[in-house]
């Protein structure tokens, strides 16, 4: 769904931004709106927790994520990845424009052309990938895969060229939207039936915290009182950060379920 939300940034483009912003507005609502009457609670009723106010609590809601190394090990690998994808993405527009010369329309056509990518890799790629090199393995290759990209816009951001931004965002750019799915997955296999919605709840939370973290982080860094170099440093910092995400990864306990 981001994926095709991609491939239609252009058509928002070429409105006034008021229609923009509240057509984004109206399909939020559809959205909400759908969820309540269209979407029914996996879990029956009578194996659902009931709710308890005392139990309503950020700390029992991390310690779930923390409860064993195959879980610690996963939720720190979210944070880093998720704290870094989602920073670059903040500020990747001003560095394809004041690093690589790019105008808003080279910035759309990268956008739909990433947006393809992240389409085939979502539909076509990641089962074929799961069933193959397993979770770990997916996570270990898109993660990986982050590395040489964060890395190689450090690199050019000093004097890049608009085709080697083409050319890194189309080779490794989509990669990394195959980390979460296989995450989730994980965690899933590794939970019981009557927790997977406290796990998963857990887990996007910990990834929205790490998202909000990441933008400020990396906003910061890309305005750092400096003569130049800034895109640099933000760039050289996502790479490390997808280091230790790796890291974590690696570490995971192999075999089933832990």
């Amino acid at each position: 769904v981001a994926a095709i939300g991609f491939v239609s940034a252009p058509i928002g483009a070429a409105l006034p931004y008021s229609i923009a912003f509240a057509a984004s507005n109206v399909l939020n609502a559809f959205t909400i709106v759908w969820t309540i009457f269209a979407i029914s609670e996996s879990l029956p009723p009578e194996r659902r927790e009931p709710l308890v106010w005392a139990n309503v609590n950020p700390l029992r809601t991390i310690g779930v994520l923390v409860r064993s190394r195959l879980f610690f090990m996963l939720t720190s690998s979210v944070l880093f990845n998720s704290a870094s994808n989602k920073g670059i993405t903040d500020i990747s527009p001003f560095v394809l424009q004041q690093s690589f010369g790019f105008n808003s329309t080279d910035i759309g056509y990268l956008v739909v052309a990433l947006g393809f990518i992240v389409i085939f890799i979502q539909a076509g790629l990641i089962k074929p990938l799961i069933a193959c090199l397993g979770e770990r393995g997916v996570i270990i290759f898109g993660i990986a895969a982050g590395i040489p990209y964060y890395l190689g816009f450090s690199a050019l951001s000093f004097d890049g060229r608009r085709w080697q931004a083409y050319l890194l965002t189309l080779l490794f750019g989509g990669l990394s939207t195959l980390v979460f799915p296989a995450t989730s997955s994980l965690f899933s296999r590794n939970s019981g039936e009557d927790e997977q919605g406290l796990v998963q709840g857990a887990l996007f939370g910990a990834q929205s915290l790490a998202q909000a973290v990441g933008g400020l982080l990396f906003v910061s860094l890309y305005n750092l009182p400096v003569a130049r170099g800034q895109a640099a440093i933000a760039f050289a910092a996502a790479a490390a950060f997808q280091i230790f995400a790796l890291i974590a990864t690696l570490c995971l306990p192999k075999g089933g379920k832990k």
